[in-house]
């Protein structure tokens, strides 16, 4: 099966605005930050970076986890109502895309790509 178009460039995205993440709280957070804040974010994008990984590999349970991850997205649009948030631009840029991978990632071309891996995996456990 071909990859659907824009697989590439939605985990590209994805990839981009991980960073953007991580520099935005960087940036935000006092430069005596704890050690252990820091390398708890530091696994938490790193896990966030290996999604996208699987993810433009056509693993589905990454497929999955996006999905979960846009459902958060679109929630979080709620905040942008109170006027403590920061970075309302990124908020608002993550949420429109969660919309998108919503809607796009339960496309019939796009599920059958993320599905086949099933399909394809050879009947290892059984003995004729």
């Amino acid at each position: 099966m071909t990859r659907p178009n824009g697989l590439t460039w939605t985990a590209a995205l994805m990839a981009i605005l991980n960073t953007m993440g991580w520099g935005l709280i960087v940036a935000h957070t006092k430069l005596h930050m704890r050690i252990g804040l820091f390398i708890l974010l530091v696994v938490i994008f790193g896990i966030g970076y290996c999604v996208v990984w699987f993810y433009w590999k056509g693993r589905n349970w990454a497929r999955i986890v996006v999905l979960l991850t846009s459902i958060l997205s679109v929630v979080d649009l709620i905040s942008l109502a109170s006027p403590r948030t920061k970075n309302p631009i990124i908020v608002f840029i993550w949420g429109v895309f969660g919309v998108f991978l919503l809607y796009w990632l339960n496309t019939r071309p796009v599920r059958s790509f993320f599905a086949r891996g099933k399909a394809q995996l050879p009947d290892s456990g059984k003995l004729s």
